[in-house]
C-alpha cells in the first residue's frame, strides 16, 4: 500500500506561551530561536495539516522518513527551511 505524502518543514514558533514568556523577560523577539516543524498537505506549504512544537518530545526531525497523525502513517518528505 502507497502511503499519501505530507510536507514538513521548521519555521519559527508561533507558541503564545513562548512569546509571552520571552517579552516578560523583555527580550521580545528571542522567541526566534525555537523552531517548530509545520506539516503540510501540498509542497507549496499552503495548506496547513499540523504543527509539532519545538518543546514535544515527539517532534520529527529530517531523519524521520514517516510521521503519525490522526492515527494515520504519513510519508514525510521535508522542504527547505
Amino acid at each position: 500500500m502507497k502511503l499519501i505524502t505530507v510536507y514538513a518543514r521548521r519555521e519559527v514558533t508561533t507558541d503564545s506561551a513562548t512569546k509571552q514568556m520571552y517579552a516578560a523577560q523583555g527580550r521580545p523577539n528571542a522567541f526566534h530561536q525555537h523552531q517548530d516543524v509545520q506539516i503540510y498537505r501540498d509542497r507549496r506549504a499552503k495548506k496547513r495539516f499540523a504543527r509539532f512544537g519545538w518543546f514535544m518530545s515527539n517532534c520529527p526531525t529530517r531523519r524521520n522518513k514517516y510521521v503519525t497523525l490522526n492515527c494515520y502513517r504519513w510519508r514525510l518528505e521535508w522542504l527547505p527551511n
